[in-house]
């Protein structure tokens, strides 16, 4: 198409390459979704935990550990005084995923809880968050997170032996999380 006859087309050359705006829409529409996957894909990364944080993680993973012992021997709501204090200590940090578990103490571990089963979904909510911050250090190690497609939860414990805190009759029921 010519320039002249239709004025609304638009052509250049630059070094020896002719451009309309055709292919310019083609070349737009083609790397448009390119650079939205590269954006999308650099996602921030965590900064690593300081000495003080894990300190803090360890107390939350060690109370947790006091939740999975008390549901191991009895098929009741455990006292929450330990998690909910160890909760409270990450409530003025600064980590984008300390700040995230510290909202478990309102959310999952809810003052007043009776019903054993929503106990359990709250437990296993909490120990989905709990389970990414299990790599993100060397120090926690010791602790490993499970999978049980029998209920559908997950928990975490102390150790690599399978102990279902969520089915009585099936203590050996799940997987380890990689």
């Amino acid at each position: 198409m010519d320039v002249e006859k239709n004025p609304i087309s638009f052509h250049f050359q630059w070094k020896g390459f002719f451009f309309s705006l055709g292919s310019m829409k083609s070349i737009f529409r083609f790397l448009t979704p390119l650079i939205l996957l590269l954006a999308l894909s650099c996602q921030k990364e965590d900064p690593p935990f300081t000495a003080s944080e894990e300190t803090l993680v360890l107390s939350v993973l060690a109370a947790n550990e006091e939740i999975h012992s008390q549901l191991m021997k009895e098929e009741k709501i455990p006292d929450l005084t330990s998690i909910k204090r160890a909760l409270q200590g990450l409530s003025n940090q600064t980590h984008p995923s300390l700040l995230a578990l510290s909202e478990a103490k309102d959310n999952e571990f809810k003052d007043g809880q009776k019903d054993l089963e929503a106990f359990y979904t709250a437990l296993s909510t909490f120990s989905t968050k709990l389970e990414p911050i299990l790599k993100k250090s060397a120090a926690f190690s010791e602790y490993s997170a499970f999978y049980c497609p029998m209920v559908e939860k997950t928990w975490i414990a102390k150790g690599l032996p399978v102990r279902n805190p969520f089915a009585p009759d099936m203590r050996d029921c799940g997987d380890r999380l990689p």
